[in-house]
């Protein structure tokens, strides 16, 4: 059968309109690579019709693209819709667990057009801050389909939380002190070694996805770098999540729609 990206595109879609995660997906549609997947997060983007806030890495660490025998990283779409600033309250739809990341975000400064010459992508910085990336995918048991058909989704992009205020210290320091706290219990550590991410690497990926698949990142966009800390699970309902490092916190609380 010829591949046609609008078949689980429409899937996909009506999941995400609905809040519902798909349980069986079209063995003959599924993508087997990232043309075919980005394809359809393409076809999704347009039938969604909500307007972008900027780019999301997924599967970025050595561990996850080795996994899934990945040749490079993921990239998704993030949604304006979906953009919450640090300390607020946020309700989701709990058709399935909420996984928590912790992240460094860089905010565009100026637009990046396809034709646009980088020869340093922090030339293109305004701001670093930090903030809360929440996957929620809309693929059941996601990883016994592969990496492909969860790309082709959207990577489980459910929220942003961003602090606005810059970043104020280092990766490594960063690194060196986080923990990721549930209603005030430790759920997770920096995430190193091959399960961390350089995020100025993530930010060039990102840069040269969206140049080589003719995208455009607008002034004002932010990029979400991958998770600096180990992932965890969490059910939807009324929770306080917390990151603390040395000299700084923030977090946001989550209840259920």
């Amino acid at each position: 059968m010829t591949f046609n990206p609008q078949i689980l595109g429409d899937q996909f879609t009506q999941s995400i309109i609905d809040s519902t995660s798909l349980s069986a997906l079209d063995e003959e549609q599924k993508p087997a690579n990232y043309e075919q997947a980005y394809a359809i997060q393409d076809y999704v983007f347009n039938q969604l019709n909500r307007k972008s806030s900027g780019w999301k890495v997924g599967l970025g660490n050595k561990a996850g693209m080795n996994a899934f025998n990945l040749p490079s990283p993921a990239a998704a779409r993030m949604y304006s819709d979906s953009l919450y600033e640090v300390g607020e309250t946020i309700a989701f739809d709990p058709f399935s667990k909420m996984v928590v990341e912790f992240e460094i975000i860089y905010k565009i400064k100026n637009r990046i057009s396809p034709t646009t010459k980088i020869e340093n992508p922090f030339d293109f910085v305004e701001s670093t801050h930090l903030g809360f990336e929440l996957i929620q995918p809309h693929i059941n048991d996601w990883k016994t389909h592969g990496a492909y058909p969860f790309v082709a989704e959207g990577i489980g992009f459910s929220a942003l939380v961003i602090d606005p205020e810059p970043m104020k210290i280092s990766q490594a320091e960063l690194l060196n002190s986080i923990e990721i706290y549930c209603d005030n219990e430790v759920q997770a550590k920096a995430a190193t070694g091959d399960n961390g991410v350089d995020p100025e690497e993530m930010l060039q990926f990102l840069i040269s996805h969206c140049q080589d698949n003719g995208h455009t990142i607008q002034a004002g966009d932010l990029i979400s770098s991958g998770t600096q800390t180990e992932q965890f699970a969490v059910t939807i309902e009324d929770h306080k999540i917390e990151a603390k490092w040395n000299g700084g916190a923030t977090h946001f609380t989550m209840t259920a729609k």
